[in-house]
């Protein structure tokens, strides 16, 4: 029994170390194309922080105050800029574009973390898929592009990986009483 439970070890840390490292190629991976995106220009943060630097001020939902003209496309994420700079988190304006990239790269590598994860817990699929799945996420553009943004696509994919993997154990270990 001790050899089986020694060679189930060293398999199982053996297992974590490749995760680990996957992980940390996956990582570096992004962070090499989030830099290079990194003062990729683009209008469309400013705009959507200028209506929320308006509203947090006491001017209203306005690009410009006294203008009555929609021009953003993501309500949620107005508010919520307004709410960071209403309860004093981001004082200056001029620095929010750069700090929501940084925080975009912070939660797209919590994306690239929760997504091997899943891919890793389905029955069947191994080692291997969790990494290529991870590397091809991290490599493909996409995600570092959008965390180059400034906008709000990464925060989105975070909470909807939380909520699938919520999900997901859900429904293999349901609560007492519940049906699947």
């Amino acid at each position: 029994r001790a050899s089986v439970a020694s060679t189930t070890d060293g398999r199982l840390a053996s297992a974590d170390s490749r995760a680990g490292a996957v992980l940390a190629v996956a990582g570096l991976l992004f962070l090499v194309q989030f830099a290079v995106y990194f003062n990729f220009p683009a209008d469309d943060p400013g705009i959507s922080f200028r209506y929320a630097w308006n509203l947090a001020h006491g001017e209203g939902l306005v690009y410009n105050p006294g203008e009555q003209v929609e021009g953003y496309s993501n309500f949620g994420w107005v508010v919520a800029v307004a709410a960071l700079f209403r309860t004093g988190v981001i004082t200056d304006r001029f620095v929010v574009v750069p700090a929501f990239k940084v925080i975009n790269a912070a939660f797209a590598l919590g994306c690239l973390l929760l997504f091997h994860r899943q891919v890793r817990r389905e029955r069947g699929l191994g080692v291997r898929p969790a990494a290529a799945a991870v590397v091809l996420l991290a490599g493909a553009g996409g995600l570092p592009l959008a965390a180059a943004s400034g906008l709000d696509p990464v925060t989105l994919t975070l909470l909807l990986l939380v909520a699938a993997g919520a999900t997901l154990r859900h429904l293999d270990d349901p609560a007492p009483g519940l049906r699947r």
